[in-house]
């Protein structure tokens, strides 16, 4: 099976339907594609990617289980080295959910098309 018939298939078992939430402009608090620890785990069985745009140093103080410290300067760069598809469904993350909203719209921008910021750190505290 290949990963867009996956990411069809684990679309239809959402709570909500993926979609963008707009420009940094349109965020306020509570606007986020917030998941469940389960959707998430499904998202990464999938092939997906889990992004913590913060810095090393706050990546390292606490973080989600399973997410990848890629800070936002090097969003774009290091999604090209690691040659992710265009269609990879990438989760990101940040302290407050507005650098992860620059990465959506940094990435968005760079072609990818499944990308979903699922807002701040502190609302994911207990996926392990």
């Amino acid at each position: 099976m290949d990963i867009n018939t996956k990411i069809e298939g684990f679309k239809n078992k959402l709570s909500e339907p993926l979609k963008p939430i707009g420009s940094v402009d349109d965020i306020s608090l509570g606007q986020f594609e917030t998941k469940t620890c389960d959707e998430i785990k499904e998202i990464l069985s999938i092939g997906g990617v889990l992004v913590d745009v913060r810095s090393p140093a706050d990546y390292f103080a606490g973080r989600v289980h399973n997410s990848v410290n890629i800070p936002l300067t090097y969003i774009v760069s290091e999604s090209s080295s690691r040659k992710w598809s265009v269609n990879l469904p990438i989760l990101i993350y940040s302290t407050s959910g507005v650098e992860s909203e620059h990465a959506k719209t940094k990435l968005n921008s760079a072609g990818f098309k499944n990308v979903h910021n699922i807002g701040k750190l502190g609302d994911y505290p207990l996926c392990s």
